[in-house]
């Protein structure tokens, strides 16, 4: 069931991706929320910021720092908040990514020395 659940979630995005096509410099980004724990503290939904990371969706033709599936952190205010299939994407400029998030890939060797 939850394999099934994350293909419908991948072809969703896909599906997303192919329909709205940013032109020129401009990115899709589908938000990631931020935790709606942090440790023990359950933050409530009132007090919660809009996210200022994201997912890259899709690029348009002449973007050329980032790449589909990169993650970005972006302005809290950059861009402009689409709805496509009842899902909430931000459609921006790529002067207004702030950073690209590179996660480290694991060593094949994990080993000490002293």
């Amino acid at each position: 069931m939850l394999l099934a659940s994350c293909i419908t979630l991948q072809q969703e995005r896909l599906y997303v991706a192919e329909r709205l096509v940013p032109i020129g410099d401009r990115v899709l980004i589908e938000p990631v929320e931020p935790p709606s724990q942090i440790g023990r503290i359950v933050v409530p939904d009132a007090h919660k910021d809009k996210p200022t990371r994201g997912k890259v969706g899709a690029v348009g033709e002449t973007v050329e720092q980032v790449k589909v599936g990169d993650i970005v952190v972006y302005g809290k205010y950059s861009g402009t908040d689409i709805e496509v299939n009842g899902k909430e994407v931000v459609l921006m400029h790529e002067s207004d990514i702030i950073a690209v998030v590179k996660v480290p890939k694991p060593s094949s060797q994990t080993e000490l020395k002293l």
